[in-house]
């Protein structure tokens, strides 16, 4: 039964779709024109819109890339790089693969700069599927890991996961299907981990799903298909619920399950039925549905998807054409049209002997020896059923020596993988270095702004202490100098209000000693005397306290007239009393 669309219609599955949504977007729009005078920069833009151009129209890519190669000889590394790519690609979309395969590997003779390292990655993973699609599994196995290397290098994990992908799906090819589980386990993990888009996650639970299915594990097959169909029905993915939903039917057909089988083919053909799929997509669908209608003996249905996939079956890949006329003899069989069966599987016949596939052949001829039984040729049908026979036990022996070769490849996988790992851990550690050494120069930075600053404020606090001293040491000068004119104006105060006392004294104590010898008139001159030196006296204090404000406050410029005879007259009345007692 087939079993198609699981590994090499995935990637360009999604080119395709791609390419049919821009189209009529890319069919308005002008090719544009490589100026003259242009510079490096201008032209990597030429040819990266040559790039984008190739996906939807390949004739206006091609008339692009032959104006840009007349200046090839002036190319940077990266724009020889983009160049070669881009016609690789223009060659793979014209299904010139061994054409593309030799201009890509131009791509990887191209020393890049490590930021420029994506376009010898792409290179690679582009060789490797080319090989693939050619059925030459070795080589694209060495290409892959080409490009697994490089992404692992750089870190990149959605690269990693993508060859993981690839890988898983050419071991699957090769029958190594243990090491294509390992590849493909990793792939869905490292998917889901970097949350990649929901239709790379899907095609990875569909194609494990095979894998388990072909190791006779059903219950994991069915866990992995129903894992991806959830993730499915959330995008509303049409055209992958209607595949899984026909590897479904495949796995409970080979145990019998008959009512399981014919629901899911049911489902199978209802969402298939909404596609918008490439002529070569659908009637591979188409023949998967038939299929399973044949197992199940629905022979009616089976024939209404034949009819629909028929027109377009030369143009399906040469293995999924041999398949799916095998699906055409065992419809005719079935319905007792052994001559139209015939015709069929001669068609299957003459595809599989082109191909390097001995288990399509195996399976066309053991079909044939069914239908030269029922047309009773029992000669005929002895020599194809020995010719099948000999086939599997050849494909039976090789899968011991290739189990064997599965072990070694194993062995050597794990090797790489720690290499891979070791490698990783490698760049880790640089880049964990790289951002310490980062993160030391900017607290070395900081400590040596820190240390400025602190120099730079201390040097100034300095300035401010060294000030502040400074008027401290003149404030102390200005207190001593206070403190002398103190003890200086002390000591005037005392001089001089000691010989007014002295005199008041003097005169009180004459007058109190001799009061009765002096008559009214004398003590009133006395008492006069007394009065007028206790005035004079109470001036001198008055001046002596305006003094000390204006020690204490400062003293103020307040010119003004001055009569000279009435302040001399004071002084003179002032003084009168000692100069008298003095003579």
């Amino acid at each position: 039964m087939l079993k198609l669309l699981k590994t090499n219609f995935v990637y360009s599955s999604l080119i395709l779709i791609l390419s049919a949504m821009s189209l009529l977007l890319s069919a308005q729009q002008p090719m544009p024109e490589l100026k003259s005078g242009y510079n490096d920069k201008q032209m990597q833009d030429y040819l990266l819109k040559a790039k984008k151009v190739v996906f939807d129209n390949q004739d206006s890519a091609l008339l692009m890339l032959k104006n840009a190669k007349q200046y090839f000889s002036s190319f940077s590394a990266v724009n020889k790089a983009v160049f070669y790519n881009t016609y690789g690609l223009y060659y793979w979309f014209t299904k010139e693969y061994d054409s593309s395969i030799l201009v890509l590997k131009n791509t990887l003779d191209i020393q890049l700069e490590d930021e420029d390292i994506e376009y010898r990655v792409e290179a690679a993973n582009n060789i490797g599927t080319l090989y693939s699609k050619l059925i030459v599994l070795d080589s694209a196995i060495k290409y892959l890991n080409i490009s697994l290397e490089m992404d692992v290098a750089r870190n990149n994990e959605a690269g990693i996961a993508k060859s993981y992908y690839d890988l898983g799906s050419v071991y699957d090819r090769k029958s190594h299907y243990e090491l294509a589980l390992k590849y493909m386990l990793k792939s869905v993990d490292l998917h889901e981990k970097i949350k990649a888009k929901p239709r790379r996650i899907i095609n990875n639970y569909n194609v494990l799903g095979n894998l388990y299915e072909k190791i006779n594990d059903s219950v994991s097959a069915i866990k992995s298909f129903k894992k991806g169909l959830s993730l499915a029905e959330q995008e509303a993915d049409s055209m992958m619920i209607s595949m899984i939903h026909g590897n479904i039917a495949v796995v409970y057909q080979a145990y019998n399950n008959q009512t399981e089988a014919l629901k899911h083919t049911r489902l199978s053909a209802q969402y298939m039925m909404r596609n918008q799929d490439s002529d070569e997509q659908r009637s591979a669908y188409y023949f998967n549905i038939a299929s399973s209608f044949v197992s199940q003996s629905q022979l009616d249905s089976a024939l209404f998807y034949i009819k629909q996939g028929l027109p377009n079956i030369s143009k399906m890949d040469l293995k999924n054409q041999v398949d799916a006329w095998i699906v055409v003899s065992h419809y005719y069989l079935q319905n007792k049209q052994p001559d139209e069966a015939a015709i069929a599987i001669n068609n299957a016949l003459s595809i599989a002997r082109s191909l390097k596939m001995p288990i399509l052949l195996a399976d066309a001829l053991d079909h044939q020896a069914k239908i030269d039984s029922v047309k009773l040729d029992f000669k005929s049908a002895f020599f194809h059923f020995k010719r099948s026979r000999e086939l599997y036990d050849s494909i039976h022996n090789k899968e011991h020596l290739q189990r064997v070769a599965e072990l070694r490849i194993l062995h050597d996988a794990d090797k790489k993988e720690a290499e891979n790992k070791f490698l990783k851990e490698q760049n880790t550690l640089k880049e964990k270095l790289i951002t310490i050494q980062r993160h030391t120069l900017i607290v070395v930075f900081v400590l040596l702004a820190g240390l400025i600053f602190l120099l730079f404020y201390l040097r100034r606090s300095n300035k401010k202490v060294e000030h502040q001293r400074e008027i401290i040491l003149k404030k102390n000068i200005e207190l001593n100098n206070l403190n002398q004119t103190k003890d200086k104006f002390i000591s005037i105060i005392a001089h001089d209000l000691k010989s007014p006392f002295n005199s008041l004294l003097g005169l009180l104590q004459d007058m109190i000693r001799n009061f009765d010898e002096y008559d009214d008139d004398e003590k009133l001159n006395l008492l006069k005397g007394v009065n007028k030196s206790s005035f004079n006296t109470y001036n001198l204090l008055i001046n002596l306290l305006d003094w000390t404000m204006a020690q204490r406050n400062g003293f103020q410029n307040k010119p003004g007239r001055v009569v000279v005879k009435d302040a001399v007259e004071k002084v003179f009345q002032f003084l009168e009393t000692r100069a008298k007692q003095k003579n």
